[in-house]
């Protein structure tokens, strides 16, 4: 029995982070943009972690 890959969530924990930098850098605060970008997409991995565990 195969045993099916697993969905990468990471990816969109990493792309909310640089997308946050970017967002935060032009509104003249780089760190709260990461912090904000980092915490999007932690929800959005433990959403893919969870969609993935369910099948």
């Amino acid at each position: 029995m195969t045993k099916r890959p697993s969905a990468a969530g990471g990816f969109f924990l990493i792309v909310a982070i640089i997308a946050g930098f970017v967002w935060g850098v032009l509104r003249g605060d780089p760190l709260g943009g990461a912090l904000i970008g980092t915490l999007i997409g932690t929800v959005l991995a433990i959403i893919v972690w969870l969609l993935d565990r369910r099948s």
